[in-house]
């Protein structure tokens, strides 16, 4: 709000412990998002105004005062058996003239309360909107509703709504002759209960993200609790950077919020949690939501068993095909689906909202990250999204491979020495490889088997067999 002398053009202000809360051309602005003790006192304005050189002081008394508390809504009920029928009137004395009166049965039904105006089982009852004398004004509304069932039997809620506030009240109705063998059906909720709007909710990345509790009783508190522990406290009179409050107010029994910008870290198990008066006695209840949260786009890299490669991307958002998809590799060179380098292929699943891209014969540059772009039909912007990389799948594939070849060489290298090695040495020394060859061999089969090995027998001595064979 403005203050100080309307013709101002300057001011300078204040507060009793010198504080400046403005400085500034024009009259004074004093905007204040909380009102304490400390705000109690005098101000003083230091204004210049017209045909002025020096400035003027002024003195601004403010006083700080409880707010006045609101009025309390009134509610009854009035039963008769035999016709049968039950009354639920409303009532509340305020200083702005009332305007609408209207109620919420148990089972969540809008039923507005107008002179005069009666349809089906509900008609008007009450004196509607009088003065008491004084500058205070009284709506008197209420509904007459005949041959009631069980489904009229419960927390019952009345909202009457003036120029300047809306007034909130609840009551219980049950009626005697419903009471079947002493009991309420279990449908008829005669405590006040905590319940959320929806018990799973999912949202969009980015979207603005609603969830809402609600109790037929007045709340006293209220706050939600995200999967994380994150805690968040909202009040119907504040506002902030990351969430609001959304409802029609405590006094209403609704405790809502509004998430701005819902990320996926935000999935999970949400509670909320009021403060209810129980017996006079203030307690605390709660209920929970299950929220799941997905990306707008999404896309990966990944591996077929054949060996080839492919790029996914989806977009999970709306019906509209895609125009287009391009794809940024990871040394920087791009392409689009339309024009595509040797050794790729493309699945046109746009009119899917999809992108799909195979990549025959993978190079070590496929495994890196890639970037993935699409454009929705209709809209400006671009989607745009990185994969993950699989460059250590790359390496241990070609690390395995690499081993395996040089084994393979080695073994072949050895055999081929050793073929040369008895192609060139005397029938004596061939003789005596064969048989050293001979016994790793059978060394080798007896490691796999469970049998006693044989003994081994010591080697006939070389220059008597030649000289028996001669």
């Amino acid at each position: 709000m403005e203050v100080g002398p309307e013709n101002a053009v300057y001011c300078r202000l204040e507060n009793p412990n010198g504080v400046v809360f403005f400085d500034g051309f024009g009259r004074c602005k004093l905007n204040l998002d909380r009102v304490n003790a400390l705000h109690n006192g005098q101000w003083w304005m230091m204004v210049g105004l017209p045909e002025k050189v020096r400035v003027e002081m002024f003195l601004l008394q403010i006083e700080v005062v409880q707010k006045e508390l609101k009025s309390q809504v009134q509610m009854s009920v009035a039963m008769s058996k035999d016709d049968p029928s039950l009354t639920v009137s409303c009532s509340v004395e305020t200083s702005s003239a009332p305007r609408v009166c209207k109620f919420r049965d148990p089972q969540g039904q809008i039923l507005i309360a107008q002179e005069g105006v009666g349809e089906g089982r509900y008609t008007f009852q009450g004196t509607g909107v009088s003065t008491n004398g004084t500058d205070k004004h009284v709506m008197d509304c209420g509904l007459r509703i005949s041959s009631p069932t069980t489904d009229d039997l419960g927390i019952w809620r009345c909202a009457i709504e003036t120029e300047s506030d809306v007034y909130y009240g609840f009551h219980l109705v049950i009626c005697p002759w419903l009471v079947v063998s002493g009991s309420l059906p279990p449908s008829v909720v005669t405590e006040p209960t905590l319940a959320s709007r929806t018990t799973v909710l999912s949202a969009m990345a980015g979207d603005d993200t609603q969830m809402m509790c609600t109790i037929p009783a007045g709340i006293r508190y209220c706050y939600f609790r995200s999967n994380n522990g994150t805690v968040f406290t909202v009040l119907p009179s504040e506002s902030n950077a990351g969430f609001d409050y959304v409802g029609n107010g405590f006094e209403a029994g609704e405790c809502g919020i509004r998430l701005k910008h819902i990320s996926v870290s935000d999935f999970g198990r949400w509670t909320c949690h009021v403060g209810v008066t129980v017996d006079g006695v203030l307690t605390e209840l709660s209920t929970f939501i299950m929220v799941s949260v997905q990306e707008l786009f999404v896309a990966n890299l990944f591996r077929s068993t054949n060996g080839e490669l492919g790029v996914f991307a989806m977009v999970n958002a709306g019906a509209a095909d895609l125009e287009y998809c391009r794809f940024v590799r990871g040394d920087g060179r791009g392409f689009t689906n339309e024009v595509l380098p040797y050794g790729y292929e493309f699945n046109d699943v746009l009119h899917q909202q999809r992108c799909e891209l195979r990549i025959l014969r993978p190079t070590a540059v496929d495994f890196q990250s890639w970037t993935v772009a699409v454009k929705i039909r209709g809209q400006q912007n671009e989607l745009l999204v990185n994969t993950r990389d699989l460059i250590n799948t790359c390496s241990s594939s070609y690390s395995t491979f690499f081993v395996i070849r040089l084994t393979l060489l080695c073994i072949c290298m050895a055999l081929l020495c050793l073929s040369l090695g008895l192609l060139f040495s005397s029938e004596e020394k061939r003789r005596w490889t064969y048989v050293r060859i001979t016994a790793v061999r059978d060394s080798v089969r007896r490691s796999f088997s469970f049998r006693k090995p044989p003994p081994v027998v010591p080697p006939a001595d070389t220059n008597a067999t030649t000289s028996q064979a001669a």
